[in-house]
């Protein structure tokens, strides 16, 4: 069993809640793991934990629509997972940046290796 499957089954909700809440804390649960993946460089697992996420917020909001309102508690919960994918956003930006500054350096390393071997001959 995977780390993330791990994390999913200690952080699933009691089986009495209602389909809201079970939602809710799905989304929530599959954040902290977006957020994991991540931090530790694993961009595969991270898109697929956000593919999930996204799915589940989507489900959640579809059937919160079909009532005449949100529930102050989901509206504050929702704020706060729009506020988490923002922050998921930048640190993607972040390390995307920095991957391709490291990419540059390397090709630039390699052209100075390679100019350097031409010039020696």
């Amino acid at each position: 069993m995977t780390k993330a499957a791990l994390q999913a089954e200690r952080s699933a909700p009691p089986a009495d809640s209602s389909p809201e809440t079970i939602d809710l804390a799905r989304v929530l649960a599959l954040t902290e793991q977006v957020e994991a993946a991540i931090a530790a460089g694993e961009w595969q697992q991270a898109a697929d934990l956000e593919a999930q996420r996204r799915a589940t917020l989507v489900g959640l909001l579809e059937r919160q629509s079909a009532s005449s309102s949100i529930a102050p508690e989901l509206r504050a919960a929702i704020t706060n997972v729009v506020s988490r994918t923002h922050h998921l956003i930048g640190q993607a930006h972040h390390h995307r940046r920095t991957l391709l500054r490291e990419a540059s350096m390397i090709r630039l390393g390699r052209k100075a290796a390679d100019e350097y071997e031409q010039n020696s001959v």
